[in-house]
């Protein structure tokens, strides 16, 4: 079978270039231009005023309808169906319980944040002065919501002293409230509930839905389902904590005010606290579920509804005086939240709209730096890929080489394969098809053979093995064991190349016998990899204090957070490569100049090694999934998350270079790639990938 990256009987004269330029891949990038005007952003937040009203009517209905199922009262059927009056006089009230949660994601919002590693380090976060803001807007909007229920349950149930502090009884003198100090209490404790519940899920990170062509009220319908069942089960549980101490702690409670602090002069006015116990009153432990139940009702509408619209695709550049100019202010923009519109809406057009298109490829500049339209988007996308290829190759973490520094070792044989002359040969024949090997290939192989193989088997070997497994439990162990036998490997090629007279010497046993103790040494100074798993500092200083029942679930390193810290910007780069092969493709018929196909290898280039190395990714963290504790659910899961994390990537790469592959199947002979690049193009045209 002939290859696809053969070379045509044409002319070369009017062919592409046939070297690829990829060295931002692998080296500090090229600044762009200076950005243009934040005229993106700008055109955006219009949109976001606009949906901003919608968000308030939305949330508005939602509270009424909130604040209805919280009034209903069994007792008095049939009228607590027709309670009209009080629900449209609370209502605003009871909306206002919403608006500080609304201006607090507004003021807050953010995306691409990376995850926190451990649920200690979720709940540590509560430390920060920004938790101490998120709760005064709960506890802001806790009050709007306590005097709405209270009044509309006193009016609902014709019970005047349920919304007063202190009510007269005949001659008596006047009587704490002791129903609406328990609520006043239970709802300050509702709003700091919800400031945990904020603050270790991160609300204030919007997360767009992977699917972009979803509509408003799909989206409404689809997140109100999921969080409608999580206000109640929140609900259900701060009710049933919160009751079970009144029951535990209240006469210990009233009996120490008494005692030790409150003068004897009060005790007139604390008759009914001392004589009845609300403890037992099914009434108003019927009323603290219900309004637990409006207050997270409504919180989780507020926290929908923004999310909803605050996280919508828009299509905002056509409106700017230049569209391409528009839309680059936004793949540029320093906010990340802007920055991700403007990689959805590129999506999207370069998808949907063949003016668009046109108008990227048509706007060149001959001569100036930018170089036109499609210079600078591409430039935009490949530096995004770049970024995150390297991200994903450091498991999270990106280089912090200078552009002037030295390149590393690990980089050398990659730069010098790029700039080799000899780097993109095009093969007529098959890349897969196996070479015969010449007389150095059988030499080679015969002194392989006859190498002492058995050091890699050595007794000093496993014995060094065998003591790293036995030193250390885990991760730790797996890492020292996979050294050693690295080492040896080394040193089995090592010593393939040394004369056999010279070959039972005991240097080379000696030095591995040096390296292996001084690898089980150093594992046996380290602590127990089962005592503190995987955490430092402040965290395993409490760790040890922990029972270790619950220590795995607190302190360990979930498969999210490894998955989710190499691909924190998922969404905007499978964006960024959908809208490079959408341009890539359409440029055959819509590219009147040509500008985008000299640019094909560096874009297949791309997608390959950004492939490779989440393929090698993908492959290390599905091992660690299989791992994970727990039975088959758990696996499952962990799973899932990295096929979702990782394989959506993936996909999206795999996709759009056999999309760019298909369209120009008849000129890819005209390309130079390298040989490493060519057999991994040739797999995907030949099997999919």
């Amino acid at each position: 079978m002939s290859s696809v990256f053969a070379p045509s009987q044409g002319s070369h004269g009017d062919a592409p270039p046939t070297r690829t330029v990829f060295d931002s891949l692998n080296s500090a990038p090229i600044p762009s231009a200076a950005p243009p005007s934040q005229q993106y952003a700008e055109l955006c937040k219009v949109v976001l005023q606009r949906r901003l009203r919608n968000l308030f009517g939305l949330t508005a209905a939602a509270t009424a309808a909130a604040l209805a199922l919280s009034a209903f009262d069994p007792k008095e059927l049939p009228g607590s169906l027709f309670n009209i009056v009080p629900i449209l006089l609370f209502t605003p009230l009871a909306f206002l319980g919403a608006v500080p949660v609304i201006v607090l994601r507004k003021q807050t919002v953010t995306t691409a944040r990376p995850p926190l590693p451990t649920r200690f380090a979720q709940f540590a976060q509560l430390r920060s002065r920004s938790s101490l803001r998120v709760f005064f807007a709960y506890l802001i909007g806790a009050a709007s919501l306590h005097v709405a229920y209270v009044w509309i349950a006193s009016w609902v149930s014709r019970d005047a002293r349920l919304g007063l502090f202190f009510f007269h009884q005949g001659r008596d003198a006047w009587q704490l409230n002791e129903r609406r100090v328990l609520l006043a209490v239970f709802h300050v404790a509702l709003a700091a509930a919800a400031t945990v519940q904020h603050v270790v899920e991160d609300r204030s990170q919007v997360i767009f839905d992977d699917d972009a062509t979803l509509t408003i009220p799909a989206r409404l319908a689809m997140r109100a389902r999921q969080r409608a069942v999580v206000a109640l089960r929140t609900a259900t549980t701060s009710t049933i904590v919160f009751w079970s101490g009144y029951v535990l702690f209240r006469r210990p409670i009233v009996r120490f005010f008494l005692a030790h602090l409150l003068p004897v002069w009060t005790r007139a006015h604390l008759y009914s606290v001392m004589r009845y116990s609300g403890a037992y009153s099914v009434t108003l432990a019927t009323r603290v579920y219900a309004s637990a139940v409006l207050f997270f009702l409504v919180w989780e509408a507020a926290h929908v509804c923004f999310e909803v619209y605050a996280t919508q695709p828009m299509t905002v550049s056509q409106f700017g005086a230049n569209p391409n100019q528009a839309l680059l202010s936004g793949l540029r923009s320093s906010d990340p939240y802007f920055k991700q519109f403007a990689f959805l809406e590129l999506s999207l057009l370069t998808l949907t709209e063949p003016s668009r298109r046109e108008a990227i490829f048509k706007d060149v500049k001959p001569g100036s730096v930018s170089g036109g339209a499609w210079a600078e988007v591409s430039r935009e996308c490949l530096l995004l890929i770049g970024t995150e290829l390297q991200r994903a190759k450091g498991k999270g973490k990106l280089p912090t080489s200078s552009r002037g520094a030295l390149p590393s070792k690990g980089s050398q044989p990659m730069r010098q394969e790029q700039q080799s002359p000899s780097r993109a040969p095009v093969l007529s024949e098959n890349v897969f098809q196996p070479t015969k090997p010449s007389l150095f290939d059988k030499l080679a192989v015969a002194a392989s053979n006859s190498a002492p193989s058995a050091l890699g088997a050595s007794p000093i070997a496993n014995q060094a093995s065998r003591a790293i497994t036995s030193a250390t439990r885990g991760p730790a162990a797996e890492e020292a064991k996979q050294a050693v036998l690295t080492a040896v490997d080394a040193a089995s090629s090592a010593v393939s190349r040394v004369p056999s007279i010279l070959q039972s010497s005991a240097l080379v046993p000696s030095a591995v016998a040096d390296s292996s103790a001084a690898l089980v040494n150093e594992s046996k100074a380290g602590p127990p990899a089962g005592a503190v798993p995987q955490v430092v500092g402040l965290e395993k200083r409490v760790a040890v204090l922990v029972p270790a029942a619950l220590r795995s679930r607190v302190f360990e390193i979930g498969i999210e957070y490894d998955a989710k810290v190499c691909v924190p910007r998922r969404k905007e780069t499978v964006c960024a490569v959908q809208a490079l092969s959408n341009l890539v493709c359409a440029s055959l018929k819509e590219d009147p100049y040509g500008v985008a196909q000299r640019d094909i290898p560096k874009v297949l280039e791309a997608f390959v090694r950004y492939l490779s190395v989440l393929d090698s990714l993908a492959s290390e963290l599905q091992g660690m999934a299989e791992k994970v504790p727990g039975g088959p659910a758990q696996k499952e899961k962990a799973l899932r998350v990295v096929e979702q994390e990782i394989g959506e990537v993936q996909e999206a790469l795999r996709a759009g270079a056999k999309a760019i592959l298909t369209e120009f199947a008849e000129w890819l002979g005209e390309f130079r790639f390298p040989t490493a690049i060519a057999s991994q193009l040739q797999m995907l045209v030949d099997w999919g990938g």
